[in-house]
């Protein structure tokens, strides 16, 4: 960070700082969005993207910086944290950042009441059993008991969560992606309609079984009750409005899993699901289980990583008591679909290809390729990657090539000076390419490459080229190791 000559006093000498840093974009091209000049005594994230709005025209909500490794890493840090630091982040003057348009973006709260407010508006309707759904004579027909009770509990649930929306939850973040808002709206809107359709259906009759409704009542309203408790104890947690800062919960709701909120989410749905025998609801309850489970399991390895032994030592699992995030796991994964087949691009590489003692020693090929990277001016622009030569796993003696993809116009100098092994080439595109991602751990891959092998074998397809793993995030200040994301690419004919 550059520093002004002293002046008269050093609080003057520390209003007058200006940092300079260099900005490009993300993508293949790295075209350079010029220079960014922000000042302060200890500039913050928040202070960069409003220097980027004011010179490049583009809304702070829309902007994501993040700081490429430098030559002894890959590992980028995402600038996420509005409120903290540059520097904290290890962003130097005249250092260089990575820019990402968001694309139009939308208020989280907007999101919430509008995807709220679709299911509660549709059983509403339904509930007047208009005439040109249910035929002219419907409406004169009263609602059964068990239909008042089913539009009784799904409309205190979503008024429920639009009053949580205004009055309890705080956002760690102000917006998110405007698709969300179509995508959130169709999942609970549809889910309205087939849901609320049958359950004021003139002919609709609920369980037969008194004690079923009676037991399905309880359990939905213990649920909606222990969910509400469980989101203020959040809030309660959050100092305030866009703060990250999230200690430990505490208490018996959190004696158990790290995300009670979600478990309570999910009996009472299978709760409202039990006194309402509504086909539809059934299927309602396991889609929000298997999305709630990814969502907790990611929550909960970052408890694990922020907190480390002392948070493994409270031995909670993710969502569902007792049972081992593993299995939790593969239901969550269940949801994602199989492999899939797709092409790859070509793409310009400089690549470093040696055989190295074991898997975990790439480290020393990346460290070699950055730093050349580095020293030629190359600007990275692509997830990088690791060709793997060797015809399946091997214990040592891996052969294997690290990838940097690089501008198709990038000028390199002096190749023939590259140290051996290193070359600078296109690699050509792949039509058909088996792909599986995973998000976690690289420890954890070896059942994703024999759930991808599997497949491959069972589509009658064989391997034709090397297998390729792509490092699609690794983000120092997410939760580790547990919010990257890899993508194993196997081409097939």
């Amino acid at each position: 960070m550059a520093i002004q000559p002293h002046t008269s006093s050093h609080s003057e000498e520390r209003a007058i700082r200006t940092m300079q840093l260099s900005v490009v974009a993300a993508g293949k091209r790295a075209k350079d969005l010029g220079v960014v000049r922000v000042e302060g005594a200890s500039p913050t994230v928040v202070e960069l993207k409003a220097a980027f709005e004011r010179s490049a025209g583009v809304s702070r909500f829309r902007q994501s910086f993040k700081l490429p490794g430098d030559g002894s890493t890959l590992v980028v840090r995402s600038l996420s944290d509005d409120g903290k630091a540059l520097a904290d982040y290890g962003v130097k003057d005249g250092a260089q950042l990575v820019f990402k348009d968001l694309g139009p973006q939308i208020g989280y709260r907007t999101v919430f009441v509008a995807e709220y407010f679709g299911p509660l508006a549709f059983v509403l309707y339904y509930a007047t059993r208009p005439g040109w759904i249910y035929g002219a004579d419907a409406a004169s027909q009263p609602l059964s008991s068990a239909a008042l009770l089913g539009v009784g509990a799904w409309t205190l649930h979503f008024l429920k969560r639009e009053l949580e929306t205004f009055f309890v939850h705080r956002f760690s973040r102000p917006t998110m992606p405007l698709r969300n808002l179509f995508k959130n709206c169709i999942y609970y809107w549809s889910f309205g309609a087939v849901v609320g359709y049958p359950l004021c259906h003139p002919q609709y009759h609920g369980p037969t079984s008194a004690l079923q409704v009676q037991a399905g009542l309880a359990l939905f309203g213990v649920s909606e009750f222990l969910n509400l408790c469980v989101h203020v104890q959040l809030r309660n947690l959050r100092p305030a409005e866009g703060s990250k800062e999230r200690p430990v919960p505490k208490g018996p709701l959190f004696a158990l899993v790290s995300c009670p909120n979600y478990t309570f989410e999910v009996l009472g749905w299978v709760g409202f699901s039990l006194f309402t025998q509504v086909a539809a609801s059934y299927v309602f309850t396991v889609m929000g289980f298997l999305q709630m489970t990814d969502w907790a399991i990611k929550k909960h390895r970052g408890y694990l990583k922020s907190y480390g032994d002392a948070y493994k030592k409270l031995r909670r699992k993710a969502i569902v008591p007792f049972v081992h995030d593993a299995v939790a796991a593969a239901a969550a994964e269940a949801a994602t679909g199989p492999p899939k087949i797709k092409s790859v691009p070509e793409v310009r590489v400089i690549g470093l290809r040696a055989i190295v003692p074991n898997y975990r020693a790439q480290k020393t090929l990346w460290a070699q390729v950055l730093a050349v990277t580095n020293a030629q001016g190359l600007a990275i622009a692509g997830p990088c990657f690791t060709i793997y030569y060797d015809q399946g796993y091997k214990e040592k003696d891996v052969d294997m090539e690290v990838c940097l993809p690089i501008a198709m116009d990038a000028r390199v100098k002096d190749e023939a000076d590259l140290p051996e092994g290193m070359s600078v080439r296109l690699l050509p595109a792949l039509p058909r390419v088996a792909s599986a991602s995973h998000v976690g751990s690289y420890d954890e891959l070896n059942p994703v490459y024999q759930k991808l092998y599997a497949w491959i074998a069972a589509e009658a397809l064989r391997p034709s080229e090397p297998v390729r793993e792509v490092y699609l995030h690794m983000d120092s200040s997410d939760a580790s190791e547990a919010s990257f994301v890899t993508e194993i690419q196997q081409p097939v004919a």
